[in-house]
């Protein structure tokens, strides 16, 4: 199970479901963690029916670098399907050749496993996409940022669904700070978000971690506590990585999940980040009192 130091800088935001509690009442089980999960808190979902073969994925491994970095788990399907998987392909059957196949497998199983089991978790979710990702290269020593999917303004906010399946036999080591709701209530007046206002949720996310954390071309280290998780072999945790501000220290192997949802499909869809992003400019704007600036936004969250 993930270890984790606190920071008593921060807030706890983390939340511990056992999946096993399914067993008393399995909808309201559902339904609290859809409600934490839009919340913007880690969930970690101990007793997770979500599971790889860990020693099969364990014995691959793939060249550090953006080549190989996120791999849809279509890629892994027959490459003649999908030509522009030749080099994935090539790699794998010249250094596994006897692991080949059954990786392959493994893969597209555990994939669509992971997606049958947030159809069924998320069962009001109107679901647009849902890609699943893998990871078998080393990853370490990234900055610490909150993450922004672009969205033009002519078209429907989408809501995240973000998995993640540590499949390495060693720890991943993550590091998280502030969550965006945090951020807007100490940074809004300081970081000049004002000027963000008639733009969507992703706009304003994406500037607020710049201007907190830096780019990944120029970081901003060592200014802002961090919580530091250990996520071990099988660790099943949820977050909306577009809301909490968060960093990968060390790994190597990974499933995660980018699941694009229809947000007015949302179990409470005041929750989503557009309407998160006008909440924060209502309460600390320019046309707001100083006593609106102390009260905060979200609540709940």
């Amino acid at each position: 199970m993930a270890k984790i130091k606190l920071n008593p800088e921060l807030p706890n935001d983390f939340v511990q479901l056992d999946w096993n509690d399914t067993a008393g009442d399995k909808a309201a089980f559902c339904h609290n963690l859809v409600r934490e999960y839009e919340n913007g808190r880690t969930i970690i979902l101990k007793n997770s029916p979500i599971t790889a073969d860990y020693e099969l994925l364990n014995r691959i491994s793939l060249p550090a670098g953006l080549k190989y970095k996120k791999l849809s788990d279509h890629l892994f399907k027959n490459p003649v399907l999908h030509p522009r998987t030749w080099g994935l392909h090539a790699h794998l059957l010249k250094d596994h050749p006897r692991d080949y196949r059954a990786v392959c497998r493994e893969i597209l199983r555990a994939s669509d496993a992971v997606r049958a089991w947030t159809k069924d978790v998320f069962h009001q979710y109107q679901f647009i996409k849902m890609p699943v990702s893998w990871r078998f290269t080393p990853t370490g020593n990234e900055h610490i940022h909150i993450d922004s999917f672009g969205a033009r303004n002519d078209e429907p906010e989408k809501w995240y669904v973000r998995i993640f399946l540590n499949v390495d036999v060693e720890p991943r080591i993550w590091q998280v700070s502030h969550r965006l709701d945090a951020l807007a209530q100490s940074r809004y007046v300081s970081a000049g978000m004002e000027q963000w206002r008639d733009d969507r949720g992703a706009d304003f996310s994406r500037e607020m971690s710049k201007i907190v954390f830096g780019t990944k071309a120029n970081p901003i280290h060592g200014t802002e506590p961090f919580h530091e998780i250990a996520w071990e072999t099988g660790d099943v945790w949820l977050v909306d990585s577009r809301l909490q501000s968060h960093q990968v220290d060390y790994g190597r192997r990974l499933m995660a999940t980018g699941f694009e949802v229809e947000a007015a499909s949302m179990q409470d869809p005041t929750k989503s980040l557009d309407h998160r992003v006008r909440a924060y400019h209502a309460a600390y704007g320019s046309s707001t009192s100083p006593a609106a600036l102390q009260r905060g936004v979200g609540a709940t969250t």
